[in-house]
């Protein structure tokens, strides 16, 4: 048994004073009583002090704000965070650092936000049983003697989860602690030592990305339950202030808005839709039911249907699978909440049956095998999609639906923003959408997918009266839609990145021949260049030749909001420019490099931009140079997106081609894009001649222009059309057997076959 200090108790409080004063990082507030002194053995194991951190790490930038207009969470700098939450419950019970490595950086690279645990955890377990490495969380289960060794393990996983630009959802205990159903719970709490360790925890968190969740699957029921938790609210912000954001967790079918909406400490409702099937009544109405309510207030759906967790909490009645994420999700979503929070029923308590853990729901795949259950990995797209758009500006709006609302299984719902709408078909059903309900005269429409999170540019229509839409595939479970709806005008890209009507993304690349030395300024932009291609990545062919001159530009579409790091390649000399829009006039230089190799990111400093924050939804004009004297040469751009993921070189559903003409370079309004699904080829495989056919409202000129597969152009005439219907023959006898990509207008693209 560990042998306990034998000091007066005077001399005791005296020297936990000078040891906590002594460690900033635990120094509680003026105002905070002292927690009584640790063990020995506790105060030599003293981590060194939790220093403040610069919030550098991927997108984790700083404290997080509630939005002005109370319905999402910011940054400081007003850009929007996406609360994407994954539950790990048990983390810092049962599993080992190297376990705590893998799994943060598997919900990293999944685009998750937000890992979300108790120190605590449920039951009289929670407090009595030690975790992986023999420590219990309190001495004596009382919450004002916190075990140091203990804490020092959940340091390791909160900053862990901060260096992988992930925040931490920290329940400072299960609700139980509080309010006990059963003889399996224990409650610790008084309102005293509530608030004392509240303010003792937040003192040691306080410069940490933490969002903080009372409860815990509880709710209060007498005035006791209210006074704790408003006690351990206290206790945090009394450290704290309003740096940092709480909320609180219910148990399932109930919201934190019920019991405590009114308090001034809530800054945001959570919400538990629960383990059911078809639950619309708790994932989309309550939703609906919290995002009326005044003062106006955040909500979030923290726990809905686990993945592969038994149905109605009965085996016997199936188990949920992606599908049924997804479909709460996009439920919440559309519904008003500003995030998600996912969860798995087999990693939330980390089963492993090498183990002997007690286990809840009948888990039946290793957590460790469960980290690739699809679920979790198609979370990313429903980040995307929010993320693409101007989500500050998204409200739920269910009178986009005209008709086949459906209910059960079959509910669909609907939000927009000022230029955009979103409506989800849970399971493929066809419906008809009010239009008009987003900004333009015209939409461009897309099926964006779920599952993989690409889109499909199905048209462009009149933005008034009302519409039918068909869904993909059959109709039934599984085979969820999501309908975009874009303000024409607004040339917004899919949440995918790709263009509308664009089949392949392309960027211009111009040569200069002849053009001897390594300087950049040699190369005769104003002259008309030798040769022109349209790429499908951002780089340009190596070891082509010697003494020549390159310009490759056109337009980068960022698919999310956020900041995008630049770099550049390349062989003898590059410079990359970037302007603020979609406008060549106001570009600057952002990277520079002398030689590298192919793909050589790192050679010199100035080769990699500054952090640059681009929209989703608007393009961005973008030019690479590159001059080539003799030897080997080289030419690549790439970039980083505000999630982490590395892009190099660019692809082509990234890019648009930039097209010669003052128009466009004074940035003025693009032409007219001809209808996709009004654009066709025949015959196809063509010999001699190939018939196209389109319809378009414009009237003037139009290139018809021929690619071949190296996205080079082999052919270009001009056309003059006609509103309304529109017949062009086009003779490729002289092109050679292959294939071809035909362009007519700014985006339409068309594979053709020549084969005799």
């Amino acid at each position: 048994m560990e042998r306990k200090l034998k000091l007066t108790a005077a001399f005791c409080c005296r020297l936990a004073l000078l040891c906590l004063l002594s460690i900033p990082s635990l120094a509680l507030p003026p105002s905070a009583p002292v927690p009584e002194l640790l063990t020995r053995k506790d105060a030599k194991a003293a981590p060194a002090p939790l220093a403040p951190s610069a919030y550098a790490p991927l997108a984790v930038k700083g404290p997080l704000r509630v939005s002005a207009n109370g319905r999402y969470l910011t940054y400081t700098d007003g850009s929007p965070f996406f609360y994407l939450g994954d539950t790990g419950w048990m983390i810092f019970k049962r599993l080992y650092r190297s376990e705590v490595d893998l799994y943060m950086a598997d919900r990293a690279a999944k685009g998750f936000t937000v890992i979300m645990a108790p120190i605590m955890p449920w039951q009289a377990r929670g407090v009595t049983e030690p975790n992986v490495y023999g420590h219990t969380p309190l001495h004596n289960n009382d919450p004002t003697r916190p075990n140091e060794s203990y804490f020092q393990h959940v340091d390791y996983v909160i900053n862990k989860a901060e260096s992988l630009g992930m925040y931490f959802g920290l329940l400072p205990a299960w609700g139980d602690k509080v309010n006990g159903y059963t003889s399996m719970d224990l409650e610790i709490f008084t309102t005293e030592t509530a608030r004392r360790y509240g303010a003792w925890l937040a003192n040691r968190y306080r410069y940490k990305p933490i969002i903080w969740i009372l409860g815990g699957d509880q709710v209060p029921e007498e005035y006791k339950h209210y006074a704790i938790f408003r006690a351990m609210a206290e206790g945090i912000r009394s450290v704290v202030g309003t740096s940092q954001l709480i909320t609180y967790h219910p148990k399932g079918k109930t919201t934190s808005s019920t019991y405590f909406h009114g308090d001034t400490w809530l800054n945001f409702n959570m919400y538990q839709s629960g383990h059911y099937a078809f639950n619309q009544t708790s994932s989309a109405t309550i939703a609906q039911a919290d995002y009326r309510r005044y003062p106006a207030k955040p909500v979030i759906n923290g726990e809905a249907c686990y993945e592969d967790h038994p149905v109605n909490w009965n085996a016997a009645n199936g188990w949920f699978n992606d599908y049924d994420v997804r479909q709460s999700a996009y439920w919440s979503l559309f519904s008003g909440a500003f995030g998600y929070v996912y969860g798995n029923n087999n990693i939330f308590q980390f089963y492993d049956p090498t183990r002997n853990n007690r286990v809840e729901n009948t888990p039946r795949t290793p957590w460790k095998t469960a980290l690739g259950h699809p679920g979790a990995g198609q979370m990313k797209h429903l980040r995307r999609l929010m993320e693409s758009r101007r989500m500050l500006g998204i409200v739920p709006d269910q009178g986009i639906i005209a008709a086949g609302q459906g209910s059960g299984a079959d509910y669909m719902t609907a939000c927009r923003g000022g230029d955009f709408a979103f409506v989800y078909a849970s399971t493929g059903q066809s419906f008809t959408a009010n239009l008009g309900k987003c900004s333009g005269t015209a939409v461009n429409g897309w099926w964006f997918d779920p599952r993989t999170g690409k889109a499909t540019y199905i048209g462009k229509f009149g933005n008034s009266g009302t519409r039918s839409f068909d869904p993909p595939g059959t109709k039934g479970r599984g085979n969820d839609w999501i309908l975009i709806l874009d303000d024409a005008s607004k040339n917004y890209t899919a949440p995918d990145g790709t263009v509308a009507g664009l089949v392949t993304g392309t960027i211009r690349r111009e040569l200069w021949t002849n053009i001897s030395g390594t300087s950049i300024s040699g190369i005769p932009l104003s002259q008309s260049p030798s040769l022109t291609s349209q790429p499908t990545l951002f780089e340009a062919p190596s070891n082509r030749g010697d003494n020549y001159g390159t310009r490759m530009r056109g337009y980068v579409h960022p698919p999310v909001t956020g900041y995008y790091t630049f770099w550049i390649a390349g062989d003898d000399n590059t410079e990359l420019w970037l302007s603020a829009s979609n406008s060549a006039t106001g570009k600057v230089r952002i990277a520079h490099s002398g030689w590298t190799y192919a793909r050589q990111w790192t050679k010199y400093a100035s080769q990699k931009s500054v952090a640059i924050r681009l929209e989703a939804g608007k393009k961005y004009y973008i030019e690479a140079l590159h001059k080539e004297a003799a030897g080997g040469d080289n030419l690549a751009v790439g970039w980083q997106l505000p999630g982490g993921a590395l892009e190099r070189p660019i692809p082509g559903n990234r890019l648009s081609p930039f097209v010669p003409g003052a128009a466009r370079e004074a940035a003025e309004p693009e032409p007219e894009v001809l209808a996709a699904e009004a654009f066709r080829l025949f015959p196809n495989p063509a010999d001699d001649q190939v018939t196209l056919t389109f319809a378009t409202d414009r009237r003037g000129p139009v290139d018809v222009v021929i690619h071949n597969g190296l996205a080079r152009e082999v052919k270009r005439f001009r056309v003059e059309v006609q509103p309304g219907a529109n017949e062009v023959r086009v003779p490729v006898a002289d092109l050679a057997p292959g294939v071809y990509f035909l362009t007519c207008g700014t985006r339409a693209v068309q594979k053709l076959v020549v084969n005799r």
